[in-house]
């Protein structure tokens, strides 16, 4: 059998399946006998959570006395040397952000903290173990190239899963199958660079620690939707797409090459104040003010919406192409950086952009906590609802502003001023508010709906400031504002079809 790929496929298909089953009957068993009494709580956790727990710990031990006295597949438990392995699990925070969004109710008493750990961290042994360890080395031992054997871990992961159907709800395992799938396939690939079974293990855990918190429940019954399903399927097959490109394509490149030391002349060079040109820096600072004015002022004279938006569009067009002519020696430069490391770095943007969401939303629930503030989202999509045709004129703007705002609040006002002590300190905070501020209009001059921004602004500098690269924060900030441009594009498709 392992000799045969097929055969070994089923085996892990079929297997999970049985030894859970058997697991669950004799644990069920020994329940019956030890507590007789129907459903007991012991130390405020129900016995079906602690059947659950109990059911995976068993199964974990027979799958390891398998592999110990029969298949003897070499799994690598190796843990992290660097904290940099521990990057590749930042994009599960999409799941996380995903999942709150399906009517997530948190108890974080003692003993439910405590369960969901356990359940996450068992399940997340047992299927990493079976999917990752087992079916992933064993294949790649048979010669398998590394993009297969993530496909077939991805597909045999997602396989196992169409057992919930027998729960009835068919929809809701569709969802299931597709995330299991993208999420597998990722996993695997994590897994083939690093050699460490314990960092899909981790992402695992979290995920399903974060749903028992959030619903009580680790079945298809609850915190799943067919929508954050082909999300998370597009989103993690796409990255595993692109981490495997730049790290397993081929199998002669270093995975963890350490990156070439600067000479001392060129680290004394990134050390020296950039030169500042004043006229430039007048422009650039006007730029934004007039598009404030002109738009809170001449456009409203316009009586009809319709000429309000497109004037407004002319003069956010007008500003976007004297930002270029103003620093396009900044964005010649670093073009061919950033397209060296093309793929890695688009990654890179969409983990700016979960995080930049994050940091929004955490602001924006700090704010309505100590403030009692009452924060809302920006009115574009609520406008696209009502008016879907006006609603995606007036995002146009969303594609100039990453370009032009970029190299206004984090060239000009900010990334220039750097090595100059106290003042490079003072141009970032004054750069992050301004940048929050230049959204006055979009709120009506209500300045606690615009603190999130400022905070978005100064993430938006960190990621300037570390990267060294316009285009990496251009990137991060057109996907930021992208998603406001397709909802309303898909708000204008939909009532063009109705």
């Amino acid at each position: 059998m392992k000799r045969s790929p097929s055969l070994f496929l089923l085996f892990c298909l079929l297997m999970p399946i049985v030894i859970l089953t058997l697991s669950n009957a004799f644990v069920n068993i020994i329940f019956q006998l030890a507590l007789p009494i129907k459903n007991p709580s012991l130390f405020g956790i129900s016995s079906n959570n602690w059947n659950s727990l109990v059911t995976s710990t068993l199964a974990i031990l027979i799958w390891l006395l398998i592999n110990q006295l029969w298949l003897k597949i070499p799994v690598t438990w190796r843990p992290a040397r660097t904290f940099r392995q521990l990057g590749y699990l930042l994009p599960i925070l999409i799941v996380l952000i995903g999942d709150s969004t399906l009517g997530a109710h948190f108890n974080f008493t003692l003993a439910k903290i405590l369960i969901a750990i356990g359940l996450g961290l068992t399940t997340g042994i047992l299927e990493e173990y079976i999917f990752r360890g087992l079916l992933v080395t064993h294949l790649k031992t048979l010669k398998f190239s590394s993009l297969l054997v993530a496909l077939l871990s991805g597909g045999a992961f997602a396989l196992v899963h169409l057992i919930n159907a027998l729960n009835g709800n068919l929809l809701n395992t569709l969802a299931q199958v597709l995330a299991a799938f993208a999420l597998g396939f990722f996993f695997a690939i994590v897994y083939l660079i690093t050699g460490n079974l314990w960092l899909p293990i981790l992402g695992h855990s979290i995920i399903d620690t974060f749903d028992q918190l959030a619903f009580s429940t680790l079945s298809n019954t609850s915190g799943t939707s067919i929508v954050t399903g082909l999300i998370y399927c597009v989103a993690f097959f796409a990255i595993g797409l692109i981490v495997w490109h730049k790290r397993l394509r081929n199998s002669h490149e270093k995975i963890f090459q350490r990156p070439v030391q600067q000479t001392k002349e060129a680290s004394l060079m990134n050390r020296q104040p950039l030169t500042i040109n004043k006229n430039k820096l007048i422009i650039a600072i006007l730029i934004p003010l007039l598009e404030l004015i002109i738009g809170g002022t001449v456009a409203n004279l316009i009586p009809s919406m319709l000429g309000k938006i497109l004037f407004t569009d002319l003069i956010f067009f007008i500003g976007f192409l004297v930002a270029i002519l103003l620093y396009k020696d900044v964005l010649k430069r670093d073009w061919p950086r950033f397209k060296q490391h093309l793929w890695r770095n688009l990654l890179f943007a969409i983990l700016g952009v979960v995080a930049a969401y994050l940091l929004l939303s955490v602001t924006r629930s700090g704010l309505k906590l100590f403030l009692s503030a009452s924060l809302s989202s920006e009115t574009l999509l609520s406008f696209a609802v009502s008016a879907p045709a006006l609603g995606f004129l007036g995002s146009l703007t969303a594609l100039m502003a990453p370009l032009s705002e970029e190299i206004i609040f984090r060239h000009a006002l900010f990334y220039q001023w750097k090595n100059r002590g106290l003042t490079t300190w003072l141009m970032f905070i004054l750069s992050s508010v301004l940048f929050g501020l230049i959204h006055w209009n979009n709120f009506n001059g209500d300045l606690l709906q615009m603190i999130p921004y400022m905070f978005v602004g100064a993430g938006f500098a960190v990621i300037y400031y570390k990267s060294q690269n316009i285009w990496q924060n251009i990137t991060t900030h057109f996907f930021f504002d992208f998603i406001q441009v397709l909802a309303a594009g898909v708000m204008l498709i939909v009532s063009l079809l109705q």
